[in-house]
């Protein structure tokens, strides 16, 4: 094997795409002990703020010329490619990185590093020997600047998706879903998938189990106008389900999307009541089920929804009803190995083995949009902020339903002063808590979670979220806050409060109330015992008017080893992440931006950044961590709050993650 030491332009501009080797004896070369003398310091080796960290790397280089001229044509090679790495850094209109490509003779991986550009260079008497006699310029010092800590793939490219661990479906993947829903799968799982052949008038056996499935077949039969898929959800209202499909469907049909609400079949409109993913070869319901992977068809049911027998089955039922046929080539069928499923966490997992290296890698989390039709208003489907925690393990639980049903296991939840629970079907598990202010306008506890030995769970900080909605009155007339108290709710038990906050909506959907930071025990080391009881207390007051509330869930995402919000909060629609478009929250894979993206054929082409704020990036590898994410919408206008959280909403994710090396890379 032989080493390799180079500054490559990867536009291919400059020196072709094999760059300038520093360890050619015919070109240039380091002289001994002139090459890769790195020293870090403490904050470069913890890595404790930024991957946009500096190091130096000062070397002493031989450059051997043919003639003068050959030698002065090296060097402003050389000086170019300097030049370029600056730009690349300092201006807009270069856009290909210039890199470090580095490994020893007998080392397996190569590492690379992107060249910010140099210091100083110095050179050498070019009026006396060697380079008067031999074109040779010997010594001559170059104190150049790179990226640190090294990274395991070529920059400038993105790498392959890592693959994250399954929390729904069947098998890993380099692509998974997330929603509003809770932690622990809040939600009505999809429970009876029927075809029915109506020239038959014959209905399938259930096949929510079943794989290899030929979506509106019955027996092996041509699909033809009024067959029927139905999806149904046994005991409340479900928000999506996902068929991983094996055989795209070629066809030509008007495909009507229907639910059951108000004792009648309603037609549902893409991108207002329901959503589909991947993207649509056109913005129309027609096209559904023609594309091979996992196909999901999402849903923000309403307060009407309700419950209808198909084939002696009473639920919940949504149905693809082939409304004309024109004509059926292709069929689309299931996987062979992986049965539908309901999407119902908020969070994807990245398994211990994925990230190597030793330092925090770089990552990029790239979110994709269902098809959610022509931009008009916000919708939960139509988005304007992301916010992304990570938590080692998979004990911690981001959601807590402030009602009974679907708690996390430990966790029991009481009503406090005027507060009940009751229906509603727009919320994940139908139910909600809510707050009339009958007896009380006071602040006080409105609704208590115990999470019984949790405090070691929860310990570390993590931005507090309430998502409840004030149903009467005026704007502003009601505020929240959420207290965290140790071991109990007695008054001498030790607690924190959040900041308060006014409601800044009314009958509008339930809010995403921003409340903060809270820290947890935050200064433990390992000889504490942190054997006790969390309890989460949500207090309400209402300051005037006849304001009431109702309570969904409370999230709590973590911040202390990886956090971001991106959001886009002006008034422009076309800037905020739309019907199939993407978002790249890049932490200098590609370069560190928050980038969207707009779907042209089969490419995503950049367009305007959104904004984001992010804590230090503490991942470390060999590692499981989990990522907890809750997604907001407006309203009624682009950028006018309050952002609201809707159980409907659904984003694809894939994580781009290169590995970091401090010095020396070996076979990682």
């Amino acid at each position: 094997m032989s080493r390799v030491f180079k500054i490559i332009d990867s536009g291919g501009v400059i020196a072709g795409t094999s760059g300038i080797s520093f360890i050619d004896p015919d070109t240039i070369i380091g002289t001994k002990g002139g090459l890769n003398h790195p020293s870090l310091s403490a904050e470069q080796i913890d890595m404790e703020n930024s991957l946009a960290s500096e190091a130096g790397e000062s070397l002493k280089l031989n450059l051997y010329g043919s003639s003068h001229d050959n030698a002065a044509s090296q060097y402003q090679t050389l000086k170019k490619m300097l030049r370029k790495a600056r730009k690349f850094w300092s201006s807009q209109w270069q856009t290909a990185p210039v890199y470090l490509e580095v490994k020893h003779a007998n080392e397996t991986g190569t590492r690379y590093a992107i060249v910010k550009g140099a210091r100083g260079i110095s050179l050498p008497d070019l009026f006396d020997a060697p380079f008067e006699v031999d074109a040779r310029i010997d010594a001559f010092g170059l104190d150049m600047v790179r990226e640190h800590p090294w990274r395991g793939s070529v920059p400038g490219t993105l790498p392959t998706p890592v693959t994250l661990t399954k929390v729904s479906g069947t098998a890993n993947a380099t692509e998974t879903h997330l929603t509003n829903l809770g932690s622990t799968g809040t939600g009505d799982a999809v429970s009876h998938i029927f075809n029915y052949d109506s020239s038959l008038t014959a209905f399938s056996t259930n096949q929510v189990a079943a794989t290899g499935i030929t979506l509106w077949s019955v027996s092996g039969s041509t699909p033809a106008a009024g067959d029927i898929l139905y999806l149904g959800f046994a005991t409340r209202p479900g928000f999506d389900v996902v068929i991983p499909l094996a055989t795209a469907g070629v066809f030509s049909a008007d495909v009507i999307v229907e639910a059951y609400i108000s004792a009648a079949w309603t037609a549902q409109t893409l991108g207002t009541n329901f959503w589909f993913y991947p993207a649509l070869t056109s913005a129309d319901q027609d096209n559904v089920y023609k594309t091979t992977g996992e196909n999901v068809i999402s849903f923000a049911p309403g307060a009407n929804w309700q419950t209808v027998a198909i084939n002696g089955v009473t639920a919940y039922w949504v149905r693809l009803r082939l409304n004309t046929v024109s004509s059926w080539t292709t069929t689309p069928v299931s996987h062979a190995s992986q049965i539908p499923y309901t999407e119902r966490r908020n969070y994807f997992d990245i398994s211990s083995s994925v990230v190597a290296g030793d330092a925090p890698p770089r990552m990029n989390v790239r979110l994709k949009a269902p098809t959610s039709g022509v931009v008009a208003t916000p919708n939960a489907n139509r988005l304007s902020a992301i916010f992304c925690g990570a938590k080692a393990g998979t004990s911690f639980e981001s959601i807590l339903n402030l009602h009974q049903y679907e708690l996390p296991s430990g966790w029991s939840v009481a009503m406090g002063t005027d507060t009940t629970e009751a229906a509603d079907t727009r919320a994940p598990s139908a139910r909600r808590a809510a707050c009339s202010f009958g007896t009380s306008t006071s602040m006080v506890a409105r609704v208590t979670l115990t999470g019984t030995s949790k405090w070691s769970v929860y310990q570390g900080t993590c931005r507090v979220f309430l998502i409840c909605e004030q149903t009467s009155g005026d704007e502003g007339e009601t505020q929240v806050k959420v207290r965290a108290l140790q071991g109990g709710s007695g008054a001498t038990n030790p607690y924190i409060d959040t900041k308060t906050v006014k409601l800044q909506g009314v009958d509008l959907g339930y809010e995403l109330v921003d409340l903060g930071n809270i820290s947890i025990a935050p200064d433990v080391v390992s000889a504490d015992s942190l054997s006790d009881d969390l309890i989460l207390q949500v207090f309400a007051e209402r300051l005037s008017g006849a304001g009431t509330l109702r309570f969904s869930r409370l999230a709590l995402i973590p911040i202390d080893v990886f956090f971001f919000k991106a959001w886009m909060d002006n008034s422009n629609a076309t800037l905020h992440l739309l019907s199939d478009e993407a978002l790249d929250v890049d932490f200098s894979v590609l370069a560190d931006r928050t980038q969207k993206y707009r779907r042209s054929g089969a490419n995503y082409v950049p367009g305007p950044k959104w904004f984001r704020s992010a804590s230090a990036r503490r991942v470390e590898p060999a590692t499981q961590y989990r990522f907890h994410c809750l997604m907001g919408h407006y309203s009624t206008t682009f950028g006018t709050p309050p952002l609201l959280v809707t159980a409907g909403s659904h984003l694809a994710v894939s994580v781009y993650s290169v590995n970091s090396y401090e010095a020396i890379r070996g076979g990682g």
